[in-house]
């Protein structure tokens, strides 16, 4: 016996039933998303995504991808029987950039979206827009984020990934334009003070760097990123204490994290602390090796000048 579940034509039978009650109530799987088929209280759907956290090991991710491609085969299912059904061409797209092909991921969002995708979902848009600029065009994802923004115009994460690929774009006056809107509409958000501090570095505006990251850090103290960035400042200004302090600030909050070690290493060197300095180097060499060689040269030279 065969049971619709309430896509069109698209029929199940109870052995499948069963496989996809197995598949969609063992444990770490995520709420069902759709509902289409109802039996004594228990509802299925074949669409959904897997939402399995667990710890970064061989077995967890050979699970993790197991589930993916257990994911992967409903929703396929699903888009043989029903190709105009959107949210299963949706979901596809969200699987797909789990496993970063965002050439498929594109496939599918844009057959979801249909012809008239200017006007489709403000998220589905953001999401085609970031597998456009995974792969490299910066143009096109420009485009989508706007047509979300339009859709939604309080929707923050396309605003502030319009003003990344701004940034990308070595567009700075718009890209600051952008992150100061956000930061005005939604004042905790860090990501735009983090953004925003490095363009006023590339723009070597170090007064604006140095007030935003402060204003950042009493939003969420917790930004190594912008702790970093303080100390790269404070060497500027060769406050070299502050800049120790500073850098490991952020080391505390991500440990081996390569920009504040090189600036903890740059500090020490200015100060002759020659032992902290070289620890701090050895660190930093997972980051950038090449960088780290050329300070490395540079601390050699400094010692032998002005270290005795």
């Amino acid at each position: 016996m065969r049971h619709m579940l309430g896509f069109k034509d698209l029929i199940w039978t109870f052995d499948e039933l069963e496989r996809l009650k197995e598949h969609f109530l063992s444990p770490g799987k995520s709420i069902l998303l759709e509902c289409k088929y109802c039996e004594k209280g228990f509802c299925v759907s074949c669409i959904d995504i897997v939402k399995h956290e667990c710890q970064k090991s061989d077995d967890c991710r050979k699970r993790k991808r197991d589930e993916l491609e257990e994911s992967m085969k409903y929703l396929s299912k699903a888009n043989e029987y029903t190709p105009d059904y959107n949210v299963a061409n949706f979901y596809m797209g969200n699987l797909y950039m789990k496993i970063q092909d965002y050439e498929l991921a594109v496939k599918s969002y844009e057959k979801g979206l249909g012809s008239s995708f200017k006007n489709g979902n403000y998220k589905i848009l953001y999401l085609l827009g970031s597998s456009y600029q995974r792969l490299g065009n910066l143009d096109m994802a420009r485009q989508l984020f706007e047509y979300s923004l339009e859709n939604k115009g309080s929707y923050t994460k396309a605003h502030f990934a319009l003003a990344n690929v701004l940034y990308a774009q070595h567009n700075h006056d718009e890209a600051e334009k952008n992150l100061l809107e956000i930061i005005d509409s939604n004042p905790s958000y860090i990501k735009a003070y983090e953004l925003l501090v490095n363009l006023f570095l590339d723009t070597k505006d170090y007064n604006k760097a140095r007030e935003y990251s402060l204003m950042g850090i009493e939003v969420n103290s917790n930004s190594y990123l912008l702790h970093s960035q303080l100390a790269f400042l404070d060497n500027e200004i060769k406050d070299y204490s502050k800049a120790i302090e500073n850098a490991n600030n952020a080391l505390s909050l991500k440990r081996n994290y390569g920009p504040a070690l090189i600036a903890l290493a740059t500090a020490n060197v200015y100060l002759c602390n020659l032992v902290a300095a070289e620890d701090a180097f050895k660190r930093a060499k997972k980051y950038d090796r090449r960088q780290v060689s050329q300070l490395e040269e540079w601390a050699r030279e400094h010692n032998k000048t002005v270290c005795k």
